[in-house]
């Protein structure tokens, strides 16, 4: 499996993991390259209207992507650390081999500390390959964070990612 990570920074910090096998990459790819309007680049979703939120988010049900979210307590650079770990270790159980997260220019450091460490930890030190990549890069960076924005929105916009979305997971430090 490869695994695709954005976060959402509301009134709690969530951490979203897209899951994808790497057969589904190419077709998946293309699905969302082609939801893109004359002149992006790239879909972000808290620069799109409500109704173009909803096509989306539709379309992205469709695909064959799977989700888990990480709800996390503390200030964000706790919360990222310790979600990026828990993200880590669900991914080794399940046999991934990459990580891809959405780069937070100049902070990049701190999560493949954290990556490297949590890799460590589970003994699995060469099974993940990791990288950071920006959105304009890696289209299923755009999954991860529309369900991202929708997990940190109101209840309405979380029932839309259900046929993504397999687990929630709560942590706290």
């Amino acid at each position: 499996m490869h695994a695709f990570v954005d976060e959402s920074i509301r009134s709690r910090y969530i951490l979203c993991s897209i899951t994808v096998n790497p057969r589904d990459l190419g077709a998946s790819r293309r699905e969302l390259r082609a939801m893109l309007l004359p002149g992006q680049r790239r879909l972000h979703f808290v620069h799109e209207a409500p109704s173009r939120r909803k096509a989306l988010l539709s379309q992205m049900n469709d695909m064959r992507v799977r989700g888990t979210i990480y709800v996390c307590s503390g200030d964000d650079t706790a919360a990222r650390k310790e979600g990026l770990r828990h993200l880590v270790r669900d991914l080794v159980s399940i046999g991934g081999r990459r990580l891809v997260v959405e780069s937070r220019e100049g902070r990049d450091g701190q999560d493949r500390q954290t990556i490297r460490a949590a890799l460590l930890a589970t003994g699995a030190k060469d099974q993940l390959d990791y990288e950071h990549m920006r959105p304009s890069e890696e289209p299923l960076l755009w999954v991860a964070d529309a369900v991202a924005w929708a997990a940190g929105a109101d209840r309405t916009w979380r029932r839309r990612t259900e046929g993504i979305v397999d687990a929630v997971r709560r942590i706290d430090p």
